[in-house]
């Protein structure tokens, strides 16, 4: 009895231990592999593609216009009143284009690129027009088919713009994968030049020697929307309004003139890199 009543004090005396707080740690790696990475830091940006490279196709719609052809060697200045226009986009050489753009790094919604586009028009010459001024030096006014006296007049080698646009975009349903929106409406302007070639038939001469000319200045205006299908590669739509006079070589170093004022319906595809 003496003995198990020393061994019980013994035991009251002995101090418990003290309960120390325990940090809580990594789990650790399972099969040699490294533990995984702390997330970034918050506000921490995805890397955007800033360049682009688009091609596409579509096609145009010219508005009438007045015709004017200026041949010093036959003493004809004449003008046909409201000449109307076919785009026959896919006869011949095709309707297409490609730009090649930038978004600036520190306002990603504004852009610039620059843009080729080889459009057509073809003069309706079968359709009576109005007829004023000098034919081969006698003074006419008149209604008749455009073809009694041009047979031929057409821009389709074609209508080539070399544009450089302004562009602002709107980013809408923005993600980690599409910083700058998966949808983007968009609007441009620009100023182009016009280089072209026309193929056109005058009192049964046609124009020689053919090739390609500069014309004048003009400028664009447009709305689209992209669609992102992956971070780098878009489908787009766009409408446009183009605006430039024409200047060309008829038969005889002779000249015509008119204003090409034409809308067109755009769709392509879009690279980001």
């Amino acid at each position: 009895m003496v003995a198990a009543a020393a061994a019980l004090s013994a035991l009251v005396l002995v101090p418990a231990p003290q309960a120390h707080a325990q940090q809580p740690q990594q789990p650790p790696a399972q099969n040699g592999e490294t533990a995984p990475a702390a997330p970034p830091a918050e506000g921490e940006k995805p890397r955007r593609q800033f360049w682009n490279l688009s091609l596409f196709t579509g096609g145009s719609a010219t508005r009438s216009s007045d015709v004017r052809l200026l041949q010093h060697a036959t003493h004809t200045d004449a003008t046909f009143h409201g000449v109307n226009w076919a785009g026959k986009p896919f006869s011949g050489s095709v309707y297409y284009g490609y730009r090649v753009g930038t978004f600036f790094k520190n306002t990603p919604r504004v852009g610039m690129e620059l843009e080729f586009l080889h459009a057509k028009a073809y003069a309706k010459v079968q359709e009576n027009r109005r007829i004023t001024g000098t034919w081969h030096g006698q003074p006419v006014d008149e209604t008749a088919p455009m073809d009694s006296r041009v047979q031929e007049f057409r821009i389709t080698n074609g209508i080539n713009t070399i544009s450089l646009n302004l562009l602002y975009r709107v980013p809408v349903y923005t993600s980690p994968s599409f910083p700058d929106g998966r949808i983007q409406p968009y609007a441009l302007m620009g100023l182009s030049y016009y280089l072209l070639y026309a193929i056109n038939t005058v009192d049964g001469e046609d124009n020689q020697p053919r090739g390609y000319r500069n014309s004048d200045f003009g400028y664009n205006l447009g709305l689209g929307v992209r669609y992102a299908i992956t971070p780098r590669v878009s489908l787009f739509v766009e409408g446009r309004y183009t605006e430039g006079d024409a200047r060309v070589n008829i038969a005889r170093g002779g000249e015509g003139f008119t204003s090409l004022r034409t809308l067109h319906s755009i769709g392509g595809i879009t690279y980001g890199f």
